[in-house]
């Protein structure tokens, strides 16, 4: 038969009746025995069942043999599954008959088929990008933790929103306020009471405010005599509508009018703090200046992602400005400070400058760029030449100069070395550098030639920062605090208080990824593993499913051992998943590695590896496993 139906498998959900499936991929009768059902659960984790029957002449599946048929939320698979096998074996001189061959070719069409399906479902990248799958995997990882990084802030801007509105003064005074709108509103009513109590109030009442009467008890006096009856009247009537200074006679601040005008004021002093409390929780930038402010709560979460965004966009080795006044540059960078740092901790970095500040120790340490005096490079040569401060240059004529260093404009009056012996003769070239003991009255220096020391400005100090590494926030267990303490000489603090005394020691990593070291060995010595050796060590991310790699250290790197295999020899070291609590590190029988040139081993080897120190990188698939 030909192979035109380019199905592989069926998948069918389960209703809590059906038990007999169609199968619609092309299958010879003799094949019978490579069907393969699955169940998958609930979840989408799928699990191989033999409890079926299949019929070839009716191109069927029952499930299940025995049982239940297959629940609602279930579903069912069924899947060709021809070995990699050629089975059909033709004999010199002997029988060729080309339905055999045919079959043959059949069974090659179902092979390719099968693997199209499997290589359909497998996580790919471009053919033209530089990024493997794994790497594919981490930044997909990245990024959803850089989402609930963002989710986290709105749910800060959020609450923050709610206190505005309708939390306590205690709520509020760490956001910069004094009461929110719902307070606001409370005291505007305690003002509303207390003018209704000097309009109508009790003595006792309005002695509590620091009165003595109310207006109607001053109107009830007014009324009790006859004699005094027009002077109380004028005087209940000024206290009632009367202005401050008419009140003020009688021993008062305001009448109850003016009271009431108070309270007014109060209610709309609250409408317009409430209006106030949006703007600065989401207006735009227009509304918030006229305010005082720069930002809504909502522009600076957003500016805050903006930026975090660029600067881990930025490239490994770029150098920038930066204004701050901590000692502590942001996540990312380190100073330009000259000092020297790990190769190991910073890779990246080093992969991109090298030595070219400095070879630091020479093995395990370079030097970063000195921030004292930073320059272009001049593509006109193709290299930089640093002018350092006491070394001596000489131009192409011939002339001598001392390299200085201009910290501020007194340096640079009191400097005598190198000036111009004639500003119009020699308009900017260096080659009319002379060694002048006597600087001239009006001195031009090379660098500044249309510039007199008098219009000279003042330079600011200000730090360079170098991106080290990628990532907006990396996460604290990622690193060895001893050594980078060390190396950062106390300018960053981390800490690993997430994990437990002993995970500290042994694991380094975040919730989804951590390296582990086999043979009792730790991220501070590691310890060594030895060819044809079985390791078997804990799970970090135990119940779950997790992809391991393998790598030894040699030539003071860490990197894949390879792999490589003949009828002698057998070199390599693999790590996989055991079980649900369990990693084994297996090492081949020969040695771990040999030569790069047959083991493919990055770690540029020239001979054979029988022992080295051991890492295996595991990361969380993400599923639980089934025991």
């Amino acid at each position: 038969m030909s192979v035109q139906n380019q199905d592989v498998k069926n998948v069918y959900a389960g209703n809590g009746s059906t038990t007999v499936f169609p199968y619609t991929f092309a299958l010879n009768e003799d094949d019978s025995e490579y069907v393969g059902v699955y169940i998958a659960n609930e979840t989408g984790v799928s699990e191989p069942t033999d409890n079926f029957t299949i019929d070839t002449n009716a191109g069927t599946v029952t499930y299940p043999k025995v049982g239940d048929p297959l629940e609602v939320g279930y579903k069912i698979v069924i899947r060709r599954e021809i070995p990699n096998e050629q089975e059909l074996n033709l004999e010199n001189l002997g029988p060729f008959f080309a339905e055999d061959i045919e079959a043959e070719l059949d069974r090659i069409v179902m092979m390719v088929q099968q693997l199209q399906e499997s290589d359909d479902r497998s996580v790919k990248v471009d053919m033209s990008s530089d990024i493997t799958p794994d790497q594919l995997l981490e930044e997909i990882a990245d990024s959803v933790e850089a989402a609930a990084t963002s989710a986290s802030n709105a749910a800060t801007s959020e609450s923050n929103a709610d206190k505005w509105a309708e939390g306590s003064d205690a709520d509020v005074a760490p956001l910069g306020g004094q009461h929110s709108s719902k307070g606001w509103a409370n005291e505007s009513h305690t003002y509303a009471n207390e003018s209704e109590i000097w309009d109508e109030g009790s003595d006792v009442e309005v002695q509590a405010l620091g009165g003595q009467h109310s207006a109607q008890t001053y109107a009830y006096q007014a009324g009790a005599s006859a004699t005094a009856a027009a002077g109380e009247v004028t005087k209940a009537s000024k206290w009632a509508e009367g202005s401050d200074a008419d009140v003020s006679p009688l021993g008062g601040t305001h009448s109850a009018k003016g009271w009431a005008a108070n309270a007014q004021a109060s209610a709309q002093s609250v409408t317009e703090n409430v209006d106030k409390a949006q703007k600065w929780a989401e207006g735009s930038d227009a509304e918030v200046e006229a305010l005082g402010g720069e930002h809504s709560s909502k522009n600076w979460a957003a500016q805050a992602k903006e930026w975090a965004m660029s600067m881990a966009n930025l490239p490994v080795a770029t150098i920038v400005p930066w204004g701050g006044t901590a000692n502590t540059p942001p996540v990312g960078f380190l100073f330009c400070d000259g000092s020297a740092v790990s190769r190991t901790m910073y890779p990246d970095l080093f992969a991109a400058i090298g030595t070219t500040y400095g070879p630091g120790d020479g093995s395990t340490t370079f030097n970063l760029p000195d921030e004292e005096f930073l320059q272009g490079v001049d593509f006109g040569t193709g290299s930089a030449v640093p002018v350092i401060a006491g070394n001596t240059y000489s131009n192409s004529s011939g002339h001598a100069y001392t390299g200085q260093t201009y910290k501020d404009k007194q340096a640079f009056d009191a400097y005598s070395g190198l000036w111009f012996g004639d500003k119009a003769a020699y308009p900017g070239n260096m080659d009319a550098i002379s060694n002048a003991v006597d600087p001239p009255a009006n001195p031009v220096h090379a660098l500044y030639a249309d510039l007199s020391d008098a219009t000279l400005e003042y330079s600011s100090n200000i730090h360079y920062i170098i991106k080290a590494f990628d990532g907006q926030t990396p996460d604290s267990a990622l690193i060895d605090i001893t050594q980078y303490a060390a190396d950062l000489a106390n300018k960053a603090t981390r800490s690993l208080d997430n994990l437990t005394d002993a995970g500290k020691d042994r694991f380094l990593g975040d919730d989804n990824f951590c390296i582990i070291y086999p043979n009792g060995g730790t991220a501070a010595n590691p310890a060594n593993v030895t060819y044809n050796t079985r390791y078997v060590e804990t799970n970090p991310f135990p119940g779950y499913i997790v992809a391991c790699q393998a790598e030894i250290f040699v030539n003071n790197q860490w990197g894949d051992a390879g792999d490589y295999s003949d009828n002698y020899h057998g070199c390599g070291c693999y790590a996989s998943q055991l079980n649900d609590n369990q990693i084994v590190i297996q090492t081949k029988y020969s040695s771990l590695s040999l030569t790069s040139s047959y083991s493919g081993s990055p770690l540029g080897l020239s001979d054979y590896v029988y022992t080295a120190p051991c890492r295996v990188k595991v990361r969380k698939i993400g599923k639980v496993a089934n025991s």
